[in-house]
């Protein structure tokens, strides 16, 4: 950068650190050497808001959660945050499609249980994991893919032979018009980057391609480029910084214990923009909370600019 430049950083270090080295903003911060600004007012909601009472009470430390009810049937309608009991992983599994598949579509006319809804799990493996959810999903959301979608962009397909979509499998997935993938890693020549969301608009099922759409933008991939994409009705927690939904779901439980963090369940709950719901067990929700711990990292960058400023 030029030298008379000047470089803005945005940033929210209670959210999880990078996934490889560093800790940028946290050293920026600490070295005291360039100025800060704290941004205390809410734009996202209203000052009210159960999201935002929930995620400052998260990051004092305190689990304590809003009424927990049984059912889903039971979810109040008034609030923006909701915690849904669940007795297993089986039950939670439940609870969530049911959330996407028929709650949320019968209480909310207008939304889009494809689009505008977002499940995000701190696993990847598991009956709960992202994995199995995006399996379970996909064939529960079946109905709700087109929904609202421009009359040229549904599929007007109709196999004659089978009576069903044009799929495609790739590594371990199974990928159809209307579904919903997630792109990987940063691809420059497509203008593309890690946690890009699109719909699968086209499959050509025989030459092994399939073509998706990206914020208005259409991309075609390879099947040497599916190693780049994924199915992405659920996505993990890490995967969703930096990014906001109208709906957030989080599968919650304490076979998920290796990754209850007071900053994970923070940034899960910050990704919610009108709805957030939790499903799962209230006891791995307080684990979380008071687990502050953080792997210490190493990276000197805290010296060197105190170093260059004196």
């Amino acid at each position: 950068m030029p030298p008379r430049a000047h470089l803005l950083l945005v940033g929210d270090t209670d959210q999880l650190p990078s996934v490889s080295a560093g800790n940028v903003l946290k050293d920026l911060i600490r070295s005291e050497g360039t100025p800060v600004t704290r941004l205390a007012f809410i734009y996202r909601q209203e000052g009210q808001s159960l999201i935002v009472r929930t995620a400052h009470a998260i990051n004092e430390g305190d689990p304590t959660l809003p009424p927990v009810v049984p059912t889903v049937a039971e979810v109040p309608g008034d609030e923006d945050l909701a915690f849904i009991e669940a007795h297993d992983a089986e039950d939670c599994l439940r609870k969530v499609v049911q959330l996407c598949t028929e709650f949320l579509p019968r209480r909310y006319p207008g939304l889009n249980p494809v689009s505008d809804v977002q499940v995000l799990a701190p696993m990847h493996k598991g009956v709960t994991g992202v994995s199995n959810l995006n399996v379970q999903l996909q064939q529960a959301l079946v109905p709700f893919k087109h929904k609202g979608r421009k009359a040229d962009f549904v599929p007007r397909w109709q196999d004659r032979n089978r009576g069903a979509a044009p799929a495609l499998k790739a590594g371990g997935a199974t990928y159809e018009i209307g579904d919903k993938v997630i792109q990987l890693r940063n691809n420059y020549d497509k203008n593309l980057f890690n946690g890009d969301i699109g719909t699968i608009t086209a499959v050509q099922a025989d030459a092994g391609t399939l073509d998706a759409d990206f914020d208005g933008t259409s991309h075609h991939f390879t099947r040497g480029e599916f190693g780049d994409l994924a199915l992405a009705y659920a996505i993990s927690i890490h995967k969703s910084q930096g990014s906001e939904y109208p709906v957030v779901i989080i599968p919650l439980l304490k076979a998920h214990f290796m990754m209850l963090q007071r900053n994970l369940i923070y940034t899960a709950i910050t990704r919610g923009r009108k709805k957030v719901f939790l499903v799962g067990d209230p006891a791995a929700y307080a684990m979380a909370v008071r687990n502050s711990e953080s792997k210490l990292r190493v990276t000197h960058l805290r010296e060197k600019i105190l170093q260059a400023t004196r």
